[in-house]
């Protein structure tokens, strides 16, 4: 796990693409504006809660550019994946969501 946080300039860089109620607990799915990543706020978070803030965060990848997380132009391509679980009161971090978004395929 990373401790990722999220820096107001990138976080105005993701668009909401889908919203979904999975085993009871709401999911958030953005992606990036600028590069091929994905951001999916889990347990409700939306960005209002992480902005600002050290979270949790599972980085890999999206293989499969599914139209419902993606923006159209991407779809079926590779993606960078930033899976959030939780909010960090009181943690340093590893990344920002800056670093994450620049790193991630163009």
């Amino acid at each position: 796990m990373s401790k990722l946080l999220f820096d107001d300039a990138a976080t105005a860089r993701l668009i909401l693409k889908h919203t979904a109620e999975i085993h009871g607990e709401t999911r958030h799915y953005y992606a990036a504006t600028e590069t091929r990543a994905i951001v999916v706020l889990r347990r409700g978070l939306t960005l209002s809660d992480v902005r600002g803030r050290v979270t949790d965060a599972a980085i890999g990848w999206d293989e499969r550019g599914d139209p419902r997380f993606v923006l159209p132009h991407n779809i079926g391509k590779r993606h960078s994946k930033a899976t959030i679980h939780r909010v960090l009161e009181g943690a340093g971090h590893d990344l920002t969501l800056s670093d994450f978004l620049n790193r991630a395929p163009k």
